[in-house]
């Protein structure tokens, strides 16, 4: 019992020795970098996003409202970036599928909404 005690414990102490050799190998993806690079947020903040083309009003519009905020949020952590570098365009197409119509109404109860998207930086 003693030895499969001792076997286990040699080998946590291995994986904790492991650990700690390479954990000075690891850095934050969004921090700045000791030699002054700037660090990932800052190069993301320079994407320009145009507003996706689609007919005002429509609800393609308002999908691409929701996509485009929620890019620019991740992208910036705010509204807008820096003064751009690059630039991405967004196009999608959407495609629905009535899974459950109402025989009363004739009105989709239950719809499938897909969403697919083409990017170009």
């Amino acid at each position: 019992m003693s030895s499969a005690r001792f076997r286990i414990a040699a080998r946590l102490v291995a994986v904790a020795a492991l650990a700690g050799l390479t954990a000075g190998c690891f850095q934050p993806m969004y921090a700045e970098h000791a030699d002054g690079t700037p660090g990932l947020r800052d190069k993301l903040s320079g994407i320009e996003l145009p507003p996706v083309d689609k007919p005002n009003a429509s609800p393609e519009a308002r999908i691409g409202v929701g996509i485009r905020n929620a890019l620019a949020f991740k992208l910036y952590g705010t509204a807008t970036g820096t003064a751009p570098t690059h630039k991405l365009v967004l196009k999608f197409q959407t495609s629905r599928s009535s899974l459950i119509v109402s025989q009363t109404t004739g009105l989709p109860t239950t719809e499938n909404v897909g969403i697919d998207a083409q990017y170009n930086l």
